[in-house]
């Protein structure tokens, strides 16, 4: 009777957790995506949105999965959609903690760049160009062994409008 009981019990558990929307403790990798994902894609893999918005050519989705506390504007997750076309062109992750992302800046490809609008403090940025015209960027690091607060998965394309920076140091 028992063994049935704690059946049911992790049978009603798992029920619970597939509810609408997939599950947001199952956070996939930043390298999951191809940025060829679609809004309802999107949504179909993480549930509904937290937060929405849009701009003048751009509408964004942005997700919480953990359990930290955040500041208002500080998401897990943030996906911004060109408008009209509603192509992905990024990806955002943030780490309410900094980690270790070594393991995604694997291979000779890795460039180093430097933001210097303020020159006391310099922007450090690490770029890997993989396939489909993608660009994955892990913010102030300038070592593949330290810590990162956020990656940004972007099409190389978009690159000189959010990071002109970085395109320049990649032509």
């Amino acid at each position: 009777m028992q063994r049935r009981l704690s059946l049911l019990i992790i049978l009603a558990a798992l029920a619970a957790a597939s509810g609408n929307g997939a599950d947001h403790q199952s956070a996939p990798s930043i390298l999951d995506f191809s940025l060829g994902e679609r809004e309802s894609d999107i949504v179909k893999k993480l549930g509904s949105s937290e937060h929405v918005s849009a701009g003048t050519g751009y509408r964004t989705l942005d997700y919480l999965l953990g359990p930290e506390e955040r500041g208002d504007e500080d998401y897990d997750w943030t996906f911004y959609f060109e408008r009209p076309s509603g192509a992905l062109i990024s990806v955002t992750r943030n780490f309410a903690k900094p980690v270790k992302v070594a393991a995604l800046l694997k291979g000779a490809g890795v460039r180093s760049h430097k933001y210097q609008a303020d020159p006391h403090a310099p922007l450090a940025a690490l770029s890997l160009t993989l396939p489909g015209d993608r660009v994955l960027v892990a913010i102030g690091l300038s070592k593949t062994d330290q810590v990162c607060s956020q990656l940004v998965l972007m099409r190389r394309s978009a690159l000189p409008r959010f990071f002109p920076w970085i395109a320049k140091d990649l032509q």
